[in-house]
């Protein structure tokens, strides 16, 4: 089996790092199935409290497995299981899969996305008795909306076909039996021998429709679309000293919340108007900023996800072209923007000390980051005479600048 990456988001990452050291991770065959644990003393995950995310590569999985996760301390305390999740193959870096799913739930329209986990109607048809079937599980692969039609052809034994029986599209997906586990011909159904409930006789029915506009997998591959088209975007803004021609500029801890946010909102833009065809713009510009602007200028509410990204990004982009280098996260050297050739004052200030307020040597000072501010305002200017250190006037003449 391929090398598949299990996401591990740890929410309220101080509180769990108080009770527990490291995370176990569980495979299942479907959503609903038995999980055994696949991680051991040389394989789990340690506990940090500076990171939120985990990943977990699982060498002898695949995308259509299922997995969850316990925390658990050295003393053997374990906490309640993660919910259920599959593992993507490839990953996604820049932002959660759950982060557009969420993007695409928010819009107030009839057509939802829907991605390759939705089914609805599971049911028993209704001269079936005593037979019910708790769930299903759907491949990463699959989309599309059909009716399924699973027959008993004895009370343990039974077959799953697709399509409709009138129309004559109606296609075999295979013989299984509740006893097993069982795995469509082409892949797409899963059912877990667990989810079983009854006593089946020959011709019970059990149906169900699909009803996913997106494959995971396609879903996977527009987000990392997006975050190509975040790199380029940065790139063309920000003075990168390294050129990563094959690579994302950012990996899953080094981020920037902004970029991350940025990510899921084009991604939910190109999802949605793929799907419903709205992706088209007169005369599409060759600059790739142009073509952002043009996306943001969009007639319709739509165009929001993509202006809310660019909104993210226009604050990141200034935030490394004004202030801060964008390789070392330094601030970038320039001199106070307040300095003048000019002194600001002539005056002598105190006898033996020097002037009151004088212009910082611009020799000195180039970093906003390193700049220090001692001396550039001496007490003695203020308050003739006062001493800061010892809290005192330390001179009672005045001489002829008219200075204490």
């Amino acid at each position: 089996m391929s090398l598949v990456t299990v996401p591990i988001d740890v929410k309220d990452i101080t509180s769990v790092v108080c009770d527990f050291d490291f995370i176990e991770v569980y495979r299942a065959e479907t959503k609903w199935g038995a999980y055994v644990k696949i991680t051991d003393d040389n394989s789990h995950i340690e506990l940090c409290e500076s990171d939120e995310f985990y990943e977990y590569n699982d060498k002898n999985g695949s995308e259509y497995h299922w997995y969850k996760w316990k925390y658990v301390a050295t003393n053997g305390t374990e906490s309640i299981f993660s919910k259920p999740v599959q593992a993507y193959t490839p990953n996604i870096t820049y932002c959660r899969f759950d982060d557009v799913k969420r993007l695409l739930r928010s819009r107030n329209y009839e057509g939802t996305i829907r991605f390759s986990d939705s089914y609805k109607n599971l049911r028993k048809d209704d001269d079936s008795q005593n037979v019910k079937l708790a769930a299903i599980s759907l491949s990463q692969e699959y989309s599309g909306t059909e009716p399924f039609t699973l027959t008993f052809l004895t009370d343990t034994t039974f077959k799953l076909e697709v399509g409709e029986e009138s129309q004559l599209s109606l296609r075999n997906l295979g013989q299984g039996n509740i006893t097993t586990d069982f795995i469509a011909n082409n892949y797409s159904i899963r059912i877990n021998k667990d989810d079983w409930f009854g006593i089946p006789v020959a011709n019970d029915k059990i149906l169900f429709d699909t009803d996913s506009h997106m494959s995971i997998n396609d879903t996977i591959q527009f987000i990392r679309d997006a975050e190509i088209l975040v790199d380029v975007i940065l790139e063309e803004n920000i003075g990168y000293l390294e050129a990563k021609e094959r690579e994302l500029r950012f990996t899953r801890a080094t981020i920037p919340k902004s970029v991350s946010a940025a990510t899921a909102r084009f991604a939910a833009f190109l999802i949605y108007t793929t799907i419903y065809k709205e992706q088209e713009i007169t005369g599409l510009p060759r600059n790739i900023n142009d073509i952002t602007t043009a996306l943001t200028q969009r007639e319709d509410d739509l165009s929001s996800w993509a202006k809310q990204a660019m909104r993210y990004l226009t604050g990141y982009i200034k935030k490394y072209t004004e202030f801060f280098n964008p390789e070392s996260g330094e601030a970038i050297q320039t001199a106070p923007r307040w300095i003048s050739e000019d002194l600001l004052f002539d005056g002598k200030g105190v006898v033996g000390v020097g002037k009151g307020l004088r212009k910082p040597d611009r020799d000195t000072f180039f970093s906003r980051a390193n700049m220090s501010y001692d001396g550039l305002l001496d007490y003695d200017l203020l308050f003739p005479g006062y001493d800061a250190a010892f809290g005192k006037r330390t001179i009672t003449t005045e001489d002829d600048t008219g200075y204490y």
